[in-house]
């Protein structure tokens, strides 16, 4: 039986694909946040991270739950990988600023 991920690499040239499939399963990360069931967000948030990691917003969003959860120095390890897949990556930048700055207290 075929894992997720094979099933995902079998549409590696098909970046409309790859998108796709990665802006639903951030959603539903964000789902399962917003229902408050952040130990659910975070599974789902992490996994995007192995599907694709090369994208520097699945480890921006896993870094905003893990944050949320009170794990500053996760928080920063995981938006600085994010800065280390694209450099350019401003929200990464912007948030760890924010960390480092007030101890990344979250509104």
């Amino acid at each position: 039986q075929a894992t997720l991920e094979q099933l995902i690499s079998i549409h590696l040239d098909d970046s409309e694909i790859q998108d796709t499939i990665e802006g639903r399963v951030t959603s539903l990360g964000y789902a399962a946040s917003f229902a408050d069931d952040l130990a659910r967000a975070r599974v789902i948030l992490e996994l995007n991270t192995r599907l694709f990691p090369n994208s520097a917003n699945t480890w921006d969003s896993y870094a905003e739950i893990v944050l949320y959860m009170g794990e500053r120095e996760l928080a920063l390890k995981l938006y600085r990988k994010a800065l280390e897949v694209d450099p350019g990556f401003t929200n990464a930048a912007d948030n760890i600023e924010k960390i480092l700055k007030d101890g990344g207290q979250q509104n």
